[in-house]
């Protein structure tokens, strides 16, 4: 009976946990699309070929403020284009880990690399310019 209680309880934590970010596609239903699931589960030209490190989640968005945002998962240390539903729109983002934003694809041309947190915009050069990326 203890342990039945026991399981309860933390179940009930774990369930706490990670709540969905309010405004995230997707968020309702659980429904978060890998970024490697867009982008055919292959690194970007450029990238990194050999295995990442860790896993990180970045939330995309094309308005300022968090408005019309998806989520992905990526691997850390590989270069990823940004998914068509985003590709040249970012304007606001939140990010687990620091990720380097490029203008061009293949994570190449000027670059801005932003500590993990969240960003309600972006600075003029990049805002609705963000190609390809890569966070470590």
């Amino acid at each position: 009976m203890r342990v039945a209680q026991i399981a309860t309880l933390a179940l009930a934590a774990v369930s706490y946990a990670l709540p969905a970010e309010p405004g995230v596609d997707g968020a309702e239903s659980g429904d978060v699309t890998a970024l490697e699931d867009v982008t055919a589960f292959e690194p970007a030209a450029g990238g990194d070929e050999v295995g990442a490190l860790a896993r990180y989640n970045i939330t995309l968005c094309n308005l300022p403020n968090f408005r019309d945002c998806t989520r992905y998962f990526g691997n850390t240390g590989r270069c990823y284009r940004v998914p068509p539903r985003n590709f040249k729109k970012i304007s606001s983002l939140r990010t687990t880990r620091r990720c380097s934003l490029f203008t061009g694809l293949g994570c190449s041309g000027p670059s801005l690399s932003l500590p993990s947190g969240s960003y309600a915009t972006l600075p003029p050069r990049f805002n609705n310019n963000v190609a390809s990326l890569r966070c470590v």
